[in-house]
């Protein structure tokens, strides 16, 4: 039963935005705007630093739900037993930060929701050529198996964007298995735009232009 120790616990936390930072197309984690407005209830993940190792096991991965929220700070509750950690079970409360934050659940009607099954519309020179993907748009596409994402180099001259021989359909979840780093870009409505920037190495929405 949750809440079975009311002690606050600070385990050890791999700090996954330092991570992040040194292989940032590599190791995907939430953008810092989400990361850094959690809600109470929210669920998200984090990984507990297991030491000494056990074998290969450094860390475990767990979702912990988000209790509290003081200045810029987090309180949640382990949401399932470790199988390697000792010290911490189900219900354990426990000090986070934005910095430790892996993932964020998203369900199906939240609105950082990505369905793995719908397809994006990505460029030839992203998944063929292997270009870093620095441009994502979300148009209206009316067929309800395409998501609206755009998935571009973004130097895409407009006669390549005119020829459709050009880009491929891909399914969200082999997009994601192969560039991890969009699963925390593609967010937004349609009409958003996303540019990946060098400096907070993660995307960034570029506001729409007037008129």
């Amino acid at each position: 039963m949750w809440g079975r120790r009311s002690k606050v616990a600070e385990p050890v936390l791999l700090d996954a935005d330092a991570q992040h930072r040194a292989a940032p197309r590599t190791f995907s984690i939430p953008r810092r705007i989400v990361r850094e407005s959690l809600r109470p209830g929210d669920v998200v993940k984090l990984c507990f630093v297991v030491d000494p190792p056990m074998g290969p096991i450094e860390v475990e991965r767990m979702w912990v739900q988000v209790l509290e929220v003081t200045a810029g700070r987090y309180v949640g509750r382990l949401a399932n037993d470790p199988g390697y950690l000792k010290t911490l079970e189900a219900g354990d409360r426990l000090r986070f930060g934005p910095e430790h934050v892996v993932a964020r659940d998203a369900p199906e009607g939240d609105p950082l929701y990505l369905d793995p099954d719908a397809f994006a519309v990505v460029s030839g020179r992203v998944w063929t050529d292997g270009l870093w993907p620095r441009r994502l748009e979300r148009h209206a596409i009316p067929d309800p198996q395409f998501s609206g994402w755009f998935v571009l180099v973004g130097d895409e001259p407009d006669s390549y964007k005119a020829d459709l021989a050009n880009f491929v359909p891909v399914a969200q979840a082999l997009l994601f298995d192969r560039l991890r780093v969009l699963d925390s870009g593609l967010e937004g409505p349609i009409g958003t735009t996303m540019e990946w920037d060098d400096a907070s190495l993660e995307f960034v929405e570029i506001p729409a232009r007037p008129g």
